[in-house]
């Protein structure tokens, strides 16, 4: 009993402490992606070298958008779609995770109150 109970109470932190590290994890991959898209957009249009047609070019070519002009009429609901487009599915396997935490650290609570000896 006292393995089992054991075993509970390690999962109890584990799982939680994982899931957060996951869904980290998930935002930081995203939000590098973002970061260097924009950085070599800046680089682009930073560079005196290039006319403004090839950097039109280039930016076209290189960082196609995820958008499109018709998107400005629902910007407040893009957003917000957005937002939860990308949210909703990092969150799913870190609950799912903190719940299992969670019940196992009940359940080793409740074992080891009422299994005692």
């Amino acid at each position: 009993m006292k393995w089992t109970i054991t075993a509970l109470m390690l999962l109890a932190g584990a799982l939680p402490i994982a899931a957060l590290v996951s869904l980290r994890n998930s935002f930081a991959e995203r939000h590098s992606a973002l970061r260097a898209k924009r950085a070599r957009e800046e680089e682009i249009k930073s560079d005196p070298t290039l006319p403004s047609e090839e950097k039109e070019r280039l930016i076209r070519e290189e960082l196609p958008s995820e958008s499109t002009g018709y998107d400005v009429l629902f910007t407040k609901e893009r957003i917000e779609l957005a937002v939860l487009d990308l949210t909703v599915p990092r969150f799913t396997r870190p609950v799912v995770m903190t719940a299992l935490g969670i019940l196992s650290g009940t359940g080793a609570g409740l074992l080891s109150l009422w299994a005692s000896p």
